[in-house]
């Protein structure tokens, strides 16, 4: 999953149950549109993150999920499937809870980590 604040990014993995190591990256939703070039630098945090489970015998991650973002980010999704050869979907939350037709539906981008803590379903272990 691919998810974006405004001045920073973080890539986690997901195996199953288990969350293998997040990647930070300095990179934020606001310098996307400014710098095309980033998209590359993105896709290769996004391999080297995905590099790891190669190297435990696991089997290759196929699926990238990019979390909504509050600014526009023109063919995002496309140049990291093309650079990566992985398939990249962007994350509607409305495919995930319900959601009154009367919500103004660009808050999303803000509400996506209130929403995956609320439902998070094993309890957290210190």
């Amino acid at each position: 999953m691919l998810y974006f604040g405004s001045d920073h990014g973080l890539i986690t993995l997901k195996r199953d149950a288990t969350l293998h190591p997040a990647r930070n990256m300095d990179i934020g939703y606001q310098q996307l549109p400014e710098s095309p070039e980033l998209v590359d630098r993105l896709a290769l945090e996004l391999q080297r993150s995905t590099d790891h489970d190669r190297h435990f015998q696991q089997a290759p991650i196929t699926c990238v999920t990019l979390c909504p973002l509050p600014g526009p980010a023109p063919r995002l999704a496309d140049q990291l499937a093309e650079q990566t050869g992985m398939a990249v979907h962007e994350l509607r939350v409305e495919d995930i809870v319900d959601v009154d037709p009367a919500v103004d539906r660009t808050q999303f981008p803000r509400c996506v980590l209130a929403i995956g803590a609320a439902l998070r379903s094993d309890p957290a272990q210190l």
